[in-house]
């Protein structure tokens, strides 16, 4: 067995300063991901590929939990 990273995630420069607050994988397939951030985006990741594939606001932009 190999010791090296499955995969690196990475937060687009836009929101690399806020603090992640909520991650959730996907039941069942283990191949999506979604972040939460304090300022209220959701990052949508197919663990795939590095960088999101959908990003959201939350309307009143308060932390994701």
């Amino acid at each position: 067995r190999q010791k090296k990273k499955a995969h690196n995630l990475r937060l687009p420069d836009a929101i690399a300063d806020h603090d992640v607050t909520s991650i959730r994988f996907e039941p069942g397939t283990s191949l999506g991901a979604a972040v939460g951030t304090e300022k209220g985006k959701v990052l949508v990741y197919d663990m795939r590929y590095p960088v999101p594939v959908h990003i959201l606001q939350h309307h009143y932009r308060l932390p994701i939990h």
